[in-house]
């Protein structure tokens, strides 16, 4: 395994911040330590900095998979994820592969801080676990939550921000999934579409009693059911 370690850094390094070697062999302390030292010795010797070498294995991946269960649904069950990262859900418009600009989330965020100010505030509010973004179509409902995402959850390490699939939902699977250490912001894109997935999320989530958050984005006139029950942000008059 030293050599595969020497070999991968030499052969495979690209100014990257992080070299992560993954194996399933379960290590004693002593044998993780010495593998620690072979590659933190082999960034050294090819003048590389700023770069950390992580060695994951078998005992360190199976406490990562007991804490983040979601860990699992992105590796083993990807034929039918349930909670993605909002950089894979929404890859194509954040990468400007769209031609459309009602669909690119890649475009310059001008302006509405004080709707991101809301966003914080309901974040920080241990009373409130869902919130609503109305407005209708082409008003940058997603936008605003994309930039959420990227100007706060994104840098706090207390949070992770997920965007629910609009297809598969299971409950109990659903539960195992955010039931993880750290918190987590799950938006729902387009909620009028799926009211009765939306009412079962925020259930579920109120039952993490403040831990995790739910947050929507949905046309007035298609989400009048759900009004009563989660607190409203409009974007426009």
């Amino acid at each position: 395994m030293k050599r595969d370690i020497q070999s991968e850094i030499k052969n495979n390094y690209k100014n990257e911040n992080f070299i992560v070697i993954i194996t399933n062999v379960n290590l004693t302390p002593a044998k993780y330590s010495e593998f620690i030292t072979t590659g933190n010795d082999s960034i050294k010797n090819q003048a590389i900095s700023n770069c950390e070498f992580i060695l994951w294995h078998e005992a360190i991946l199976e406490a990562y998979l007991v804490h983040y269960p979601i860990i699992s649904q992105w590796f083993w069950r990807s034929e039918s994820i349930l909670l993605q990262p909002y950089e894979e859900y929404f890859s194509k418009p954040l990468n400007g592969d769209s031609h459309d600009l009602r669909y690119q989330l890649s475009n310059d965020f001008y302006g509405r801080e004080e709707y991101l100010l809301h966003l914080s505030a309901f974040i920080k509010n241990a009373q409130t676990s869902s919130l609503a973004i109305i407005a209708n179509g082409g008003y940058g409902k997603t936008r605003l939550s994309i930039e959420f995402f990227k100007r706060e959850i994104s840098q706090d390490s207390e949070w992770i921000p997920l965007v629910l699939s609009h297809t598969g939902f299971n409950a109990t699977q659903f539960v195992h999934l955010i039931d993880t250490k750290r918190r987590l912001l799950i938006l729902i894109d387009d909620a009028h579409e799926i009211p009765q997935i939306v009412g079962e999320a925020k259930r579920l989530i109120d039952n993490t009693r403040g831990k995790n958050k739910l947050l929507l984005t949905t046309r007035p006139c298609l989400f009048l059911p759900c009004r009563p029950i989660i607190p409203v942000m409009k974007t426009h008059p």
